[in-house]
């Protein structure tokens, strides 16, 4: 549910070599008195497992809402994006780097580990 004007994300210009623009304002976790998803990786991610670890992301780092977002779909295809978001979920069934409740983001967990390849406004 997007609860304000996404103008400003759609007006971003995404930067070359990134694929898409997202807001990652940490700041947002109350939304009008409601709790809504956590920003931190740690939230996400079990960083007990050593794959997680190598990665070598702080688990203070910020995330974002990867339900809202603004792309460039020539380069993602040419980044083959979707192989590796594909990629870490059918590893994630396996090793459970993010775990598999719905409640905790089935989508979200793959989208923040290509982050590398991200464009941040917010």
């Amino acid at each position: 549910v997007v609860l304000g004007d996404i103008q400003e994300l759609f007006d971003t210009r995404i930067a070359p070599g990134h694929l898409a623009a997202f807001d990652n304002n940490c700041n947002k976790d109350v939304v009008e008195g409601f709790k809504v998803y956590p920003t931190a990786y740690r939230s996400y991610f079990n960083y007990s497992h050593p794959i997680i670890r190598k990665l070598g992301i702080p688990p203070l780092t910020c995330g974002f809402n990867a339900g809202v977002y603004v792309t460039n779909v020539c380069a993602w295809v040419n980044a083959h994006v979707t192989k590796q978001l594909e990629y870490w979920t059918r590893l994630n069934q396996k090793e459970l780097l993010y775990g598999l409740d719905p409640a905790s983001g089935v989508t979200q967990p793959p989208m923040l580990l290509m982050s590398d390849f991200l464009q941040f406004c917010g």
